[in-house]
């Protein structure tokens, strides 16, 4: 996407950031699923389009601004269902930066 101070356009949508990404431009944002968190107020929306049922844990597929993305919900939370959108929040500290062009890690 390409970063903006506390904001990464994807696609036509704008993503507001918990934190300044490292440089401005054309940048790779990498979120491990276990780190997106469901949260009512949450500034991020996904899509489902599936939920993988694993014991212990549901993995929900879908899509945020455009892109897919992996939601780790632990099977003790209510299910959401195909179709359904997800409020997610996601700490500073889970932002996982990548140079576009090298796909090298950036410090944040």
């Amino acid at each position: 996407g390409l970063a903006d101070g506390a904001a990464l356009r994807l696609d036509g949508h704008t993503l507001p950031l918990p934190a300044a990404a490292p440089s401005s431009g054309e940048i790779v944002l990498g979120v491990r699923p276990e780190h997106l968190r469901v949260e009512p107020g949450g500034a991020w929306r996904v899509g489902v389009d599936t939920v993988e049922m694993l014991g212990a844990e549901r993995l929900i597929h879908g899509q945020l601004a455009g892109q897919p993305v992996t939601v780790r919900l632990d099977s003790t939370e209510p299910a959401p269902h195909a179709g359904d959108t997800l409020p997610v929040t996601l700490a500073a500290e889970h932002l996982h930066w990548f140079d576009a062009a090298t796909q090298r890690r950036r410090a944040a």
